[in-house]
């Protein structure tokens, strides 16, 4: 093959300097692409911490837990007549593990000092029932589980024309199960909001307190 016939063969045809210029161009576009898209690269931000979650188990165990209570304990004031300091302390006996060790010794210390000194300043009423001389059917209205792990169950009577919460028992996990550690009292008329422990500190307190003052 002449000399220049060979360099006229190695010479790139038509349809290959169109593709390798399409090529070049190609590249190019991808190049600045990717410089203009690394320049300008902002992270796209950290997905916010999903939001706590209502303990929903805890909440339906809890609320068994009350109804179930409820349910047999006001067939037992019913039974026993409503007379005072009888029904709170069976119940006290009866499912010992249903209340805290300091609970059951402050109603237990306050029912004695009822038995033994009629007159001294006491409980006027059922602690579980908000001092009500009748209970038809306690059911619950609210149920909350706090941060800590304590359920508080606002309780009403479906008997009741007013429909109001007359007491929410206030109960710490035990395991798979619950106990009551209080009973709070909201405010209905002139009588102030309180609690069960709160009352009976107080009555100890009166009681220690010096005659006369």
């Amino acid at each position: 093959m002449p000399f220049s016939s060979a360099i006229a063969f190695l010479q790139p045809k038509p349809l290959v300097r169109y593709l390798t210029k399409r090529m070049r161009k190609f590249l190019g576009l991808l190049l600045l692409l990717t410089a203009c898209s690394s320049s300008n690269y902002r992270p796209y931000p950290a997905a916010p911490p999903p939001a706590p979650q209502m303990d929903l188990t805890a909440e339906l165990l809890c609320q068994g837990f009350v109804q179930d209570f409820y349910d047999w304990y006001v067939k037992l004031w019913n039974a026993d007549g409503g007379v005072q300091n009888i029904s709170d302390v069976r119940a006290l006996n009866l499912r010992p593990d249903s209340f805290s060790s300091d609970l059951t010794s402050r109603l237990m210390r306050d029912a004695s000092m009822h038995r033994r000194n009629p007159g001294m300043m006491t409980l006027d009423g059922d602690p579980f029932l908000s001092g009500r001389y009748y209970a038809g059917s306690f059911t619950i209205a609210h149920i909350t589980v706090e941060q800590d792990g304590h359920c508080f169950a606002d309780m009403y009577d479906v008997e009741d024309p007013k429909s109001r919460v007359l007491v929410t028992p206030e109960l710490e996990p035990v395991g798979d199960s619950w106990r009551f550690v209080n009973f709070h009292y909201p405010k209905h008329g002139n009588v102030q909001a309180g609690d069960i422990l709160d009352t009976l500190e107080a009555f100890q307190e009166d009681r220690h307190k010096p005659t006369g003052q």
